[in-house]
């Protein structure tokens, strides 16, 4: 029927698959885009936890005679340095923080051990 009115079952099948993936197309690439940001938003994370942990460790075996603010510091140090060698940006209050976290971590870490 479609061939009596002149128009190629083919060429008609190819313009509709070819409209619906040019509709489609942009909604998959935002889709992936933020999927990829999120795993190497985490990525970022994971890393800058697992650095300012080992920061924290250092800065406790060789500043043993330091005060708390002075360690502090070296840590931050540490990590900017560490981090600035990958090229990863991080915002000065992140890094703060996750010296935070881990301290309280080893902290928590520590007493545990106590009570066992």
């Amino acid at each position: 029927m479609l061939e009596n009115l002149g128009i190629d079952l083919t060429q008609l099948l190819g313009q509709v698959l070819l409209l619906v993936v040019t509709a489609i197309l942009p909604a998959l690439a935002r889709l992936l885009g933020k999927f990829l940001s999120k795993k190497i938003e985490e990525a970022d994370n994971e890393l800058l936890a697992r650095v300012a942990g080992m920061a924290v460790l250092w800065v406790e075996q060789k500043y043993k005679n330091l005060e708390s603010e002075e360690k502090f510091q070296k840590a931050f140090e540490y990590i900017e340095e560490k981090l600035k060698k990958l090229k990863i940006n991080v915002d000065s209050k992140d890094i703060a923080n996750v010296i935070e976290a881990t301290l309280q971590g080893f902290t928590q870490s520590t007493s545990n051990l106590k009570n066992e």
